[in-house]
Parts: C-alpha cells; sequence; structure tokens
C-alpha cells in the first residue's frame, strides 16, 4: 500500500464500527485528537489515535505503520499509550476527571475513547480573561472537583505527573477536568519515563520518578493554582533552585492568608514541606473535604513507604524543615548526580569528609539506617519449642522470681547488661505495642532539631519485666517488656525548664512511647515536626492538630485571670491512627501551667 501526504484520518470514516470521524480538534508529538460521533449512543466523543510524529506513516487506507529502523519505538508507545487509557478506564464517577470511555486497536496503531469536553483548554479560558486572572472565590469553584478527583486518584495509586492548565478543559456546563493521563504512573510499576511540563515540574521529577507520589501532583496544582490568581507562572523548579524568586500570591491579589499559606506550602520545593495528600490542600482553601477524608487512610497506605523513604533517605531537607538556613534543594539533585561518586568516596574512607560537610546528609542516613535496623528486627514472642526459646529459656533460669502460686506465670529480673548482652529486643505481646523505627540518639537529635534546643539527661531509670505465660493459643511464650527511661530537660520558649521522656527498649535503646511536657507552641512543634518522621505513614494533618490543641491553647490564655488555688484540667486522646495512640494532658494553675502530650506505637496510652 503506498504511502500518503495525508497526515489524518479522513472524515466521516468509521472506527470500531461504531465511530465516525467528525474532524481533528488538535495534534501534537504524541497523536491526534478527533472529534466523533458515537453513532450508538449518539453524542459526541473525542478519540485520540496513538500517531507519534516521525516514527509512523500513514497509508492510502489510512492505518499507520512503523518508519523503517522505528519499529520497536513505535511499539513500546502503543502499549504506554494502552497503559494510559487502562490505568483510569472504567472510572466514570471520579469528578473533575475527564472519562476515558473506549479504547481499542486498530489500523496498527492503538485509540483511546474519551468524553468530549467542548469548552476549551484552562489556557485559553484564561488568555480571554481581563487580566488573565480569576478571584480566590471563582478559583474555589474552579478547582474543588479538581482536586477531589485527583485525591481519588491517589487514593487508587494513581499520579498524574503532568498538571498544567493545558490539561485542565471545561465542559459544556462550564465545570473543568484533568486530562491527558500520558505521563500518569501507578504505584507497583517499574518503570515510567520523566514528564511534567518544565514550568509546573516539582524538583523530584528532575532526580528519579521513584521520588513521585501525591506530593508531585501537589506542587503541579498549586503552581496552576497560583497562575490563575496572580495571572503570573511560577519559577521553574530548576530556576528557584538558584534562586527563589517566587512572590507570595498576597503581592498580586486579596487572599485569605489561610489560603495563601496552603497554596506556598504547595510549592515548597522541600518535599518534607509539601502536604502529603490533596485533602490538606483543600482544608487550607476552605473547600469542602467530607468526600476526601474517607480517601486519608487508603492514601496513606498506599504511598506512606516512599514518603518515608525519601524523606529519611537525603532527598529531603531536614535543615529546612528544622532550621533557617534554607537548604537549597540544588545540593539535593546534585547529590543524586553525583551518587556514585559519593560511593566511591565513602569505600576509600571519605565517610567523615563527606557527612561533616553534609550533616543533614548524615542525620538523614542515620534514619534510613535506623528504619533498616528496625525491619531486620520485627517484635515477636519466642514460641514454644522453638530453638531461640529453648536457648533463652536456658539464660533465663538464673534470673527467675518467686512465682507466689502462679504456676502458669513465670517472672524475671534480668539485668539490663544481660538483655543486650542477649540482644533480647522486646517482644510483642497483650502487654506491648512495639516501638517506633528510632533509636534514643537519633530520636534525641531530632527533638534537639525541632525544638531548636539542647536536651539535657537528668535521671534514668530501667524496669525489668520478662516473663513465660500460657499464650491464648496454648502455647508456652516468652516476651519481653523492660522499660529503660530517660528523663531530659529542656526551655522552652517562655523560659521555664520543663522535662522530656524517653521509653526505650533496653536491648537496643528504640523507642517505646515519647512524653513531652511543655507549652502548646511546643507541643504543636512536636506534632507538625517530630511526628511525620516518627510515624510518616499515619501523621496528624494541620486540621486534626489545630483540634487537639485548640482547648490546651484556650486553658493556657486564661492563666493569668485564675484563683491562687484554682486549677483548669483537660484530657484528650487520639486513637484512630493505625500506627501509634496519643493522650494530652493539660494542667493550668495560676502559677504554673503545663500540657504533657504521649505518644506510643499502635497500642493504649497507659
Amino acid at each position: 500500500m503506498e504511502d500518503t501526504a495525508v497526515p489524518y484520518m479522513p472524515e466521516h470514516s468509521i472506527r470500531k464500527e461504531k465511530y465516525e470521524i467528525q474532524r481533528v480538534l488538535g495534534s501534537g508529538s504524541f497523536g491526534v485528537t478527533y472529534l466523533a460521533l458515537d453513532l450508538v449512543l449518539e453524542h459526541l466523543v473525542a478519540i485520540k489515535e496513538y500517531a507519534p510524529v516521525g516514527t509512523c506513516r500513514r497509508q492510502m487506507d489510512g492505518s499507520l505503520c512503523p518508519a523503517e529502523g522505528y519499529e520497536a519505538e513505535f511499539a513500546e508507545g502503543r502499549r504506554r499509550f494502552r497503559e494510559e487509557a487502562a490505568r483510569i478506564y472504567g472510572m466514570f464517577d471520579l469528578p473533575g476527571i475527564c472519562c476515558v470511555l473506549d479504547f481499542f486497536e486498530e489500523n496498527g496503531t492503538a485509540y483511546l475513547v474519551e468524553e468530549y469536553l467542548p469548552g476549551g483548554t484552562l489556557r485559553a479560558y484564561l488568555n480571554e480573561r481581563r487580566g488573565h486572572v480569576l478571584s480566590f472565590t471563582e478559583c474555589q469553584t474552579m478547582f474543588a472537583p479538581v482536586l477531589e478527583g485527583l485525591c481519588q486518584l491517589h487514593a487508587r495509586g494513581i499520579i498524574h505527573r503532568d498538571i498544567s492548565p493545558d490539561n485542565l478543559m471545561r465542559t459544556g456546563d462550564g465545570a473543568w477536568k484533568l486530562i491527558d493521563f500520558g505521563a500518569a504512573f501507578q504505584i507497583g510499576e517499574q518503570t515510567a519515563e520523566r514528564s511534567g511540563k518544565i514550568a509546573y515540574a516539582p524538583p523530584e521529577l528532575y532526580v528519579k520518578e521513584e521520588n513521585c507520589g501525591p506530593w508531585t501532583d501537589l506542587y503541579a496544582i498549586c503552581c496552576v493554582i497560583y497562575e490563575v490568581l496572580t495571572g503570573h507562572r511560577p519559577p521553574s523548579a530548576v530556576n528557584r533552585l538558584r534562586r527563589d524568586r517566587l512572590r507570595p500570591v498576597a503581592s498580586y491579589t486579596a487572599i485569605p492568608p489561610k489560603a495563601e499559606a496552603a497554596i506556598m506550602q504547595g510549592l515548597s520545593l522541600d518535599v518534607s514541606r509539601r502536604f502529603f495528600y490533596v485533602g490538606s490542600l483543600m482544608e487550607g482553601l476552605s473547600m469542602d473535604t467530607a468526600t476526601a477524608q474517607p480517601l486519608l487512610e487508603q492514601t496513606r497506605s498506599l504511598w506512606s513507604a516512599d514518603w518515608l523513604q525519601l524523606t529519611t533517605n537525603g532527598s529531603a531537607s531536614f535543615s529546612g524543615s528544622f532550621s533557617g538556613r534554607g537548604l537549597r534543594l540544588g545540593r539535593r539533585i546534585l547529590l543524586g548526580i553525583c551518587a556514585t561518586a559519593v560511593a566511591v568516596a565513602l569505600a576509600i574512607g571519605c565517610e567523615h569528609a563527606y557527612f561533616s560537610a553534609y550533616p543533614d546528609q548524615k542525620f538523614a542516613f542515620r534514619l534510613a539506617m535506623a528504619r533498616r535496623e528496625a525491619d531486620r528486627h520485627p517484635y515477636e514472642a519466642l514460641l514454644e519449642e522453638t530453638p531461640e526459646y529453648v536457648s533463652m529459656l536456658r539464660k533465663l533460669k538464673p534470673y527467675a522470681k518467686d512465682a507466689s502460686g502462679q504456676e502458669e506465670i513465670i517472672h524475671y529480673d534480668v539485668p539490663q547488661d544481660m538483655l543486650k548482652r542477649w540482644r533480647f529486643r522486646n517482644a510483642g505481646s497483650k502487654y506491648f505495642n512495639g516501638c517506633f523505627y528510632l533509636d534514643e540518639k537519633t530520636m534525641k537529635e531530632l527533638l534537639e532539631r525541632a525544638l531548636n534546643c539542647s536536651l539535657e539527661t537528668d535521671t534514668s531509670s530501667y524496669y525489668s519485666s520478662v516473663r513465660k505465660e500460657r499464650g491464648e493459643n496454648g502455647v508456652d511464650e516468652i516476651y519481653n517488656t523492660s522499660t529503660l527511661r530517660c528523663v531530659y530537660d529542656y526551655t522552652a520558649e517562655n523560659g521555664q525548664r520543663y522535662e522530656l521522656t524517653l521509653a526505650l527498649d533496653p536491648a537496643d535503646e528504640r523507642v517505646k512511647a515519647l512524653t513531652v511536657n511543655g507549652t502548646p507552641t511546643v507541643l504543636r512543634t512536636v506534632l507538625q515536626k517530630v511526628v511525620p518522621y516518627l510515624v510518616p505513614e499515619t501523621y496528624l494533618t494541620d486540621e486534626e492538630t489545630d483540634r487537639l490543641l485548640t482547648d490546651t491553647e484556650d486553658l493556657f490564655a486564661r492563666q493569668e485571670t485564675l484563683a491562687a488555688d484554682e486549677e483548669l484540667k483537660k484530657d484528650q486522646s487520639v486513637t484512630e491512627h493505625a500506627k501509634f495512640r496519643l493522650r494530652l494532658h493539660t494542667s493550668v494553675r495560676k502559677e504554673y501551667a503545663y500540657a504533657q502530650l504521649t505518644l506510643v506505637p499502635g497500642g493504649y496510652v497507659e
């Protein structure tokens, strides 16, 4: 069949025996989009044809064939085109997301059938507006369904990775929808090409795709919102890394402070400072989050491991979070490029020089190593008749205490040094809910960075609790719930001295519980800057933090009005998070006030 110079399918041609081509809507480097009539349902649709420029030729019958030498490239591109359709095919109920109605292969290529959005792109819409801007109220109406749909995608393990004004289109009734999932990435995929238009691409897209997650889409959508409100496109991440000239939204237009703070947080170059999920941005923009809130746990379960790896492997700056130095992400990108050179340097004994030059990388490395060590040693009881049980029972025999008539339970008074020597870590039981992954030294440094203070050791005490008893399954178990308790003094922002306590596993000094006495400001800092690194899977949202601390702040504000013998108290708890439980106790007197926050992993605060 001879080739033809006609680049498009002819009008009124039929595809899949049901779609009649009407006209070309647009074309790009990877394909052509047509307006077509669904002859069965009698409504208009948009059909995207995979037709990459330069790698294929159209023949006289309208079919496509790969250009000579591009057969493999064409086939791979067609496979990815099919994957784009498969990712969101059948998701007809998502607000703010363009529906994929059908996809099929024909004429040597692939086709994707979408709902037809006749209103044009957001880019074109802004060009028609006076000043190319919208008011904040208009922006809320426009983006609320888009953000809700994006939240739904993230909860299903999908990120878009190419959000821009060109990929937002208007329906016939004026609503806006996100299109073009060709750059989308689904969790669990092994490879994904980097994409994202430069002006809207966050820094992690320049490093490696494994760093991408909901936070990547949040940066891009905040870029679009910024441009819609101000009429100015934000500087690219690359330029901001050299010198960040991003101006606040309020310098261009009137906007509520809370909304401006939310947009600027979403535009943070430091991933750890951005929102983890879309609902937090919606809350900051004063949008209804009723449908987004139930998706938080699912989003956490899918993306928290990637978030943890990203925020503890040196790709997210701790100094950006805990100090005023504002470490540039450019340094991290440079480190990513030079990773091989660094590895060689470490191998030949330059570890000290490297970590001296990059103290934040040293701390991030320690966090990653702590996590790895914790994963290697899960908390499990020693079960009867296993080799570990028999060996430990023999070691414990000299330390057995009087059973006091309870033959089914034997207690052992074991010195701390023996637990360390045996590496007998705390083991899971009905009395014990595990440890956090951080050890005492790393946890202490994390707290000092967050609170910008020095923790001074006051006292430490050891409590032995090793026991053997019959489990619920009728099998004898040995478990260790011994505790090393370390108490530290520190000075809060009000000049008063407070205590901070770490309960540790005596064998490896991993943290079992954190108790902080202090002011509401101190506790807010702990919740916002410590907890996300301690339990990144399920940390509190800003809304949850505000709700928890509101009463405490109110009680502290009333301190000066109290009588000499009057005391105000308040007890609160958070138990719905899978990875931790916390309790907040507040006590306010005329002469002294404190709030006590206790945090334990996945268990009950006693």
